[in-house]
């Protein structure tokens, strides 16, 4: 780039400490190449230097920029100074330029006497760390549970699953890593501490305060705008209900102090839609309205009494004190056994190299002596930093720092970024020059106007200080000279209608015989038919010369497919790719068919090529040859907790017990495979195996047949690329082999779509880009959790009633929640950014919609609650009539995959799959008995088998009869949905509505609910005695059982897979399903008694616990009905 803009000129004049916040495309690393090589030029030599980027591939990259920077510098020097260029450029291998860890471990071993390490010690990768920690931590809590002191079992006992302890452990990992990565640890246990308080007037009621005061704020303009534009001259309810919505959310949205909000929320009423008098009003105007008046009293109002005003009688806030006393004690008794196993086995994680980094700089003059080697240094991707790499860069730093970053572009939080780092230290310069320089790069060189307009408005809409960290129309517009709204019809959001099936949500949860054979979920259904409307989008691109700039004809690798996450119906979406002809090649990227088998085949081979191999080992035992399961592994490492897994097994297998013997079968089958291994290349051991054990047949009766059947078949021919080499061998070429999925693509032809992740994409451009899925959201793991954890806020945790055995959430849990939920919005908007920001040319986002499309650009998710790209699109369209007239409705396409015809899935023509087809229907089995037992099974299929009633019928494990199905359906989600504590109608109305407003029930479906009817089952003596205690809900399970068990031999075994719709542990264990049937109690009894004595077996082998009651509730008769165990 030799025409630099005034803004690149101000940067590469700047001297001192420099921040620059860039914008995408805006040429950041050729800034920093050229100002490099000026400095190098004007006589700092190269050595003196120290470049940090963020990958090893970025800083290769700046090495080779940097090298031919030089070299172009020498064609316009003179003599004497291209002599002096030509000694730097000697000099340039031995320059420090590499990432923050390269650099860091340098260090580390340059002074390990003084830290007191080994100079030989490794560093462990991400897999060999888990499991010393769990290794650790296992040790941990089995020297607490032996101690039997009273804090830790009563905080165990309110903490931990009913089966394990793993939320507690996982509350000890997040505040042990917490405190790896903050240079001042001891501020930060204070504010552990700190967290448990009932007072609404701390930190954690402000935070409360200001999530509903600002959802309110965002709600506002658009409950406006309905207010004008719904004509509700003829329907005074509606009127008066609008009219209270938006009285409330302004009364709200004002609200200074909790003590005001006390004031408020008191004086805030639904009136409701009840009344005399005519309501002349369309369907879609009152769904409007609904969807105003639910924001602002379900939602809002509600939200803000419930997570400030909380009644704590009876929960005694002391407890939590306890626990987070008990928690720190068993996150320092964690880290000094984590220390002991790294210090015994010579290892080191990733954390370690900062902490020893900061431990060594503490010493001012070996910090002085390591700051004297740089004259400056600079840091790329500077947004992306942690607290503790912060701490060390000031320490070696002397007014020198170079630092390059985009806040927009901020995403790895997972990897522990913190992005509060860049902002605030943007803001001390803009406030202090003499600290620093804050200098912004906003033109963007990578895409056409046009877009660069639509990027504009889009994020002009949604990104603010308060929302992203950056204010964007102030100081981020591409252009700001030019807001226009032609958008030459190069961007679009492509909504494509919801194919989710009536038979696929009736079963939710719940291994489907449908679901199984078609090989689609209803996500991916939805993939698929989103799919298909991309492949329909490049077949009308492709080819076309009026796409890229040049004038080229655009090729498939001109075109990317991005996707904000990994299982968000990617499945479908590459299937309908792969069906329309659309080559593309995606690099390790889905969980693509056959992943699960080839897993475990090579777990085997590790665990043939070495025993004490943890992780492999560990990965052979639960797989199909090891055949034990997690609680089994559980059990070994408890008892074995600082040995080898293998040794453990050893150890177990002389017992005279079910895992002793279990353990014994494992080392056996083990020990053959190794002398098989001996005496074959890897090729022929992984056949043979594969042929003995059946397990190909295993694979095509796995979710995806055919498909599963290939994977494998071709890993084993993959074995073949090593020749006569064994499994060693083969191991280490599979290293060496990058994870790729591909299909359709020619031999040798990189003529391919590229399917990536989000994250994989940045730093990366494409003529076209599709961000597709936009309407996935990530699942939050910590929904249910009793503990929720968080860097700034400290931790949270739901108080315990002894008397009533229930839960509730403490001020900070709550306010933690809302917090994270806020921050996973920001990530959201800077996610959206790269993901839009990587077209040149074009940009597609395409999405499904669920519910009313008019509602989504009339009444958005604001952006504070956001969860998806979607959100932020229909947010932005609700805003700008411009962005909302790119959103154009895909064409309906109808998902038809046949449960009748399911050898299609299976293929045709492959003498291979034909065989394997037969081995699994034809071969005569040393048990006639079990020979018609499947290996697989639900509890459902088992029902039905075994009853005569259903023999010939396919029945859900919910309300089989078709007149009563969608009822059902609405039912069931309801009960899957619905608060055990509800005591009202009302509430659970509010609820129903709240499941209709997200799309989860439809309005027919919501209709179709009698709230009384679930008021009366959840009000049950029943469901109020098991609430008391613990419970799990939905909870699936797969477990092995003797085949005796569904009609079988008793020397054989099959698989079982089902979900209890609740389960109650108490004085009396029970099991209860939920029934919206038509028959009389004692055929409904009849026909499900099957299915329920299977969920007793499953949960007492589960749980190791007895049932005492097998209860089916008949929504009809609002009884429940006793099934004889």
């Amino acid at each position: 780039m030799n025409n630099w803009t005034d803004e690149q000129k101000t940067i590469l004049d700047a001297s001192g400490n420099v921040l620059v916040y860039a914008s995408a495309g805006s040429g950041k690393t050729s800034v920093m190449v050229k100002k490099i090589a000026d400095d190098v030029i004007n006589g700092i030599p190269v050595e003196d230097i120290l470049v940090l980027s963020y990958t090893n591939a970025s800083a290769a990259d700046m090495r080779f920029k940097i090298v031919n920077a030089l070299y172009e510098s020498v064609k316009d020097a003179s003599d004497k100074d291209a002599d002096t260029i030509r000694k730097q450029l000697d000099s340039l291998p031995f320059t420090e330029i590499g990432t923050m860890d390269s650099f860091l471990g340098r260090l580390i071993k340059e002074n390990f006497e003084f830290l007191g390490i080994s100079p030989d010690a490794s560093q462990m990768d991400e897999g060999e760390a888990s499991e010393m920690k769990a290794r650790a931590m296992s040790a941990v809590l089995k020297n607490e549970y032996a101690a039997a002191r009273d804090d830790f079992l009563r905080v165990a006992s309110h903490s931990s699953n009913i089966a394990d302890d793993a939320p507690l452990s996982q509350t000890v990992y997040d505040i042990y890593e917490a405190i790896s990565i903050n240079p001042r640890p001891d501020e930060f246990k204070k504010l552990l501490l700190d967290s448990v308080t009932d007072n609404p007037d701390s930190l954690y009621g402000k935070v409360i305060l200001d999530y509903y005061r600002e959802l309110a704020e965002e709600s506002l303009p658009f409950a406006r705008r309905i207010k004008d534009e719904v004509n509700l001259s003829e329907a005074p309810r509606y009127a008066k209900s609008l009219d209270g919505a938006i009285d409330a959310l302004e009364k709200i949205s004002k609200i200074s102090s909790v003590k005001e909000a006390e004031t408020v929320v008191g004086l805030i009423s639904d009136p409701g839609l009840t009344g005399h008098g005519k309501n002349k009003l369309s369907d879609e105007d009152k769904k409007l309205v609904k969807l105003v008046r639910d924001r602002a009293y379900a939602e809002v109002a509600k939200g803000l009494a419930n997570g400030l005003f909380v009644d704590y009688d009876g929960y005694n806030v002391k407890d939590a004190r306890e626990f987070m006393n008990v928690v720190l004690r068993l996150t320092e008794e964690f880290a000094d056994e984590y220390g002991r196993l790294k210090l015994s086995e010579n290892k080191l994680d990733f954390n370690d190299l900062s902490r020893y980094a900061v431990k060594l700089l503490s010493d001012e003059k070996r910090a002085e002596s390591v700051g004297k080697k740089f004259s400056l240094v600079f840091v790329d991707e500077y947004q992306d930093i942690n607290p503790l790499q912060e701490e060390i860069l000031q320490r070696i730093s002397r007014g020198n720092l170079f630092m390059v970053g985009d806040v927009k572009q901020s995403i790895y939080a997972f990897r522990n970024a913190d992005s509060k780092i860049f902002t605030d230290k943007k803001s001390l310069f803009e406030q202090d020059e003499s600290d620093g320089q804050a200098l912004p790069m906003t033109r963007n060189f990578r895409s056409d106007r046009e877009l660069l307009r639509f990027f504009d408005r889009v994020f002009s809409a949604v990104m603010s200080t308060a929302r992203g960290g950056c204010d964007y129309k102030k100081e981020s517009l591409f252009l700001k000279d030019d807001f226009s709204d032609d958008f030459g019809g190069k961007a679009a959001f492509m909504v494509c209608e919801n194919v989710r099936t009536d038979e696929e949500r009736e079963t939710k949860g719940v291994y489907s015989v449908k679901n199984h054979v078609s090989a689609l979920s209803g996500e991916e259904k939805n993939g698929y038919a989103e799919g298909l409307a991309i492949a329909a989008k490049i077949k009308e691109l492709i080819g076309s010369r009026y796409v890229k700039k040049d004038g080229s004809p655009l090729l498939y690798s001109d075109i990317a497919i991005l996707f904000k996450k990994r299982k968000s119906g990617a499945e479908g979406l590459l299937k309908a790719l792969e069906n329309a002809g659309i080559p593309f090649i995606s690099d390790g990227f889905s969980e693509s068919a056959g992943k699960k088998f080839v897993k475990e085949l090579t777990c085997l081979m590790k665990a043939v090529d070495n025993v004490y191999d943890d992780v492999a080992f560990t990965g052979y035992l639960l797989s199909y040859f090891g055949k034990m399961n997690e609680t089994d592994l559980q059990t070994l490492i408890s008892d074995a907790p600082r040995g080898y897994v293998y040794d453990a097994v050893k150890i177990k297998s002389e017992e005279h017990s079910v895992l002793g013997e279990k353990c014994l079968n494992a080392v056996n089958f083990l020990n053959e495979a190794r002398n098989r291994a001996s005496n074959l290349n890897a090729e022929g051991f992984l056949k043979e195996v594969i042929g003995i054990t059946g397990f190909d047949a295993y694979a095509m009766a796995g979710g995806n047949g055919a498909d599963d059947y290939r994977a494998v078949r071709d890993f084993a021919d993959a074995a073949a690329d090593v020749g006569d080499g064994g499994v060693a061998e083969f191991i280490a070429y599979l290293k060496n082999k990058p994870d790729e999925r591909s299909k359709n693509v020619p031999d040798g032809g990189g003529n391919a779509v590229r399917v990536m992740t989000v994250h994989a994409s940045k730093g990366l451009q494409f003529p076209v880009v599709f961000a597709a899925r936009c309407d996935a959201v990530a699942r939050n793991s910590e929904a249910s959790s009793d503990i929720v954890f968080d860097r700034a806020l400290g931790a949270g945790v739901k108080l315990f009633n002894e008397e009533t055995r229930t839960k509730m959430p403490s001020l900070a849990y709550t306010a933690i929640t809302l917090d994270k939920k806020r921050r996973a919005s920001d990530e959201n908007i800077r996610l959206f950014y790269v993901a839009l920001t990587r077209a040149e040319n074009r940009i597609y986002l395409t999405g499904t919609v669920k519910g009313d499309l008019n509602g989504k650009t009339d009444f958005p998710t604001p952006i504070i609650a956001s969860s998806s790209f979607a959100d932020l699109m229909f947010y932005a369209a609700a805003s700008d009539d411009a962005l909302k007239r790119t959103v154009t409705p895909c064409e309906p396409v109808r998902v038809e995959l046949s449960a009748d015809t399911p050898v299609v899935l299976f293929g045709t023509g492959d003498e291979n799959i034909v065989k394997s087809i037969k081995k699994v229907t034809e071969f005569s089995y040393p048990f006639s008995k079990s020979s018609s037992v499947g290996r697989k099974y639900t509890v459902t299929e088992i029902n039905r088998e075994q009853d005569e009633f259903t023999a010939d019928v396919f029945t859900p494990s919910l309300w089989p009869e078709d007149d009563n199905r969608k009822k059902g359906i609405a039912y069931h989600t309801v009960m899957e949905n619905v608060d055990y504590s509800f005591t009202t109608v009302s509430e659970i109305d509010e609820m129903i509505l709240s499941l209709e407003q997200k799309g989860i029930l439809t309005p027919d479906e919501a209709a179709a609910v009698d709230a009384r009817d679930i008021l009366g089952c959840i009000s049950h003596p029943v469901m109020r005695e098991g609430v008391k205690g613990k419970y799990v809900r939905e909870k699936s399970f797969m477990l092995t059982l003797s085949a005796t068990e569904v009609g079988g031999d008793p020397s054989d075994d099959v698989l079982v897979q089902g979900t209890p719709d609740v389960v109650f542990f108490g004085k009396e264990n029970v099991i209860c399903d939920f029934k919206y049937s038509g028959l009389p109690d004692d055929k409904l009894a009849q026909k499900y008694k099957n299915q329920l004595k299977l969920y007793k077996l499953a949960v007492e082998k589960a749980y190791n616990v007895k049932i005492d009651r097998l209860l089916l509730y008949s929504f009809k008769s609002g009884r429940f009905v006793e099934v004889s165990p």
